[in-house]
């Protein structure tokens, strides 16, 4: 069994004070005896109605220190050992989840208190009590942002989460680890609002204050990078959202306050932060000094050469886009036939190769659900119209949408396969394609969360979709978790 090990490596007071460490004992799980143990302090964990389907453990524990070491555990799950030097003292808590496929939705979950009184084994039986009846995730005692969590998949076993605080939490598969900021950031750290990564491996997140770190796989560290104003001052700037056009390349677009868009590279190592210069029906642009909310691209092959095809969305109906070869200078504001009173809280856009189309969806306020397609090769402004689809949702049914998003293809462009939607009341609906105004075929499929908290932000892998909102909320819909109904 692969673990991490925490072993204190001095011997303790028998009052257990300045305890360093704990470590997972791995003789109660490679033996089939229980021989090796009895002269070691060894808490022995026996779990009690394990879910026959679960294939992990996350084991979440602390002794006379304020917040938990987790570990996590795979092969027999029924039995495990938390040791400690021999001479330490004090009531072991012990938290308990047990998980299948690698997504973050605890099938069963336990704890309980051992005393350790310095000397030899103890022994913890632990009750898992079923959580399967829907993907309950965000209830370990990991170190959650409290308010806004945004989120980022590379894989089932890959997950990203940031927030307020600063605080950054990666999930492996069986168990949530904090990622510490660069020196520094510590003392007065930003709000996370937003996460990215590429196929590089990479990781950038983007927050307030105009903050901006890069997660490098090399080091397997955080490191801050710097933001450059190429037009633009940056007083007062706070990151919003962030996106890929091609995660192959590694390149990352990022969207801000008063109109602030940033581009990085991995070649360059910082970012480039341009004010938009917006055109209505003709030039010259005016500065675009309001808001942004979300913003999605995708780097397209057309006849004409390769270009990054950025979409920002903002409030009261109003959406931008820029096409360009390699930084955002121009752009254009889209009339969009909505009124003006919605606000457009998400934007996605998808290429679709092989039908040469381009495909734009909206989200917001109101129930908005908005869609435009295009050839690719039109010139800007098409697509020119943009259909609302909100009569296709069930009846009755009204909340506000906040974010929009798809995993992408075999080409690393957003697939329009399925496209996934996440808003109020816990709400989130699959988006299925369709080459044109439905008909008949309705589009949607509503995904019974059981939540009711507000689910803000998204992000889809090829199995489904993980999504995150306020209240540390974790959700995933898909095929690796199927509900207990």
């Amino acid at each position: 069994m692969h673990h991490a090990r925490l072993r204190n490596r001095r011997k303790l007071s028998r009052s257990g004070r300045g305890l360093a460490a704990l470590s997972v004992a791995g003789c109660l799980v490679s033996l089939s005896t229980q021989s090796g143990c009895e002269n070691r302090q060894v808490a022995v964990i026996s779990l009690k109605n394990r879910a026959p389907e679960a294939t992990a453990i996350g084991a979440y524990y602390k002794l006379n220190e304020p917040s938990y070491r987790s570990a996590g555990i795979r092969g027999n799950l029924d039995r495990f050992g938390i040791e400690a030097s021999l001479g330490t003292m004090g009531d072991l808590d012990v938290q308990v989840f047990s998980y299948a496929n690698d997504v973050p939705c605890s099938l069963g979950s336990g704890g309980g208190l051992v005393h350790l009184p310095g000397e030899f084994r103890q022994n913890l039986n632990i009750d898992l009590s079923s959580t399967a009846s829907t993907c309950s995730g965000g209830q370990e005692p990991a170190d959650f942002p409290a308010k806004n969590m945004a989120v980022w998949a590379r894989a089932a076993n890959d997950i990203w989460f940031v927030g307020d605080g600063g605080k950054i939490l990666r999930w492996n598969g069986e168990r949530y680890t904090t990622v510490p900021l660069p020196t520094s950031l510590q003392s007065l750290p930003p709000d996370w609002t937003s996460v990215v990564g590429t196929s590089r491996g990479e990781v950038i997140i983007a927050g307030t204050k105009g903050f901006v770190v890069r997660w490098r796989p090399d080091t397997s560290a955080l490191e801050s990078l710097l933001v450059n104003p190429v037009n633009t001052a940056l007083a007062g700037l706070d990151w919003r959202a962030v996106s890929t056009a091609d995660p192959t390349v590694g390149d990352v677009w990022l969207m801000g306050s008063k109109g602030i868009v940033g581009f990085y590279t991995p070649a360059a190592g910082a970012v480039n932060a341009y004010g938009l210069n917006c055109y209505t029906l003709a030039p010259p642009g005016t500065p675009f000094m309001r808001d942004l909310n979300a913003v999605s691209c995708v780097a397209t092959k057309r006849a004409s050469g390769d270009y990054y095809d950025c979409w920002f969305a903002a409030n009261q109906g109003t959406l931008l886009r820029l096409v360009s070869l390699l930084v955002p200078t121009n752009c254009y504001v889209y009339p969009v036939n909505q009124a003006a009173a919605q606000n457009f809280n998400g934007v996605w856009v998808g290429a679709n190769s092989k039908d040469n189309r381009l495909d734009v969806r909206i989200v917001g306020s109101g129930s908005t659900l908005l869609r435009g397609t295009a050839p690719l090769d039109m010139a800007i402004p098409a697509p020119t119209t943009f259909d609302s689809y909100s009569k296709y949702l069930p009846s009755g049914f009204s909340a506000e949408f906040f974010s929009i998003g798809s995993a992408p293809d075999a080409s690393g462009i957003n697939s329009t396969a399925q496209v996934w939607v996440t808003g109020s009341n816990g709400t989130v609906l699959r988006w299925d394609d369709t080459p044109q105004m439905p008909g008949a075929v309705i589009p949607f499929t509503l995904v019974n969360t059981r939540l009711t908290n507000p689910i803000e932000k998204l992000s889809a892998i090829s199995s489904g979709v993980v999504a995150s909102g306020t209240g540390h909320v974790v959700f995933y819909a898909g095929s690796l978790f199927t509900p207990r109904n």
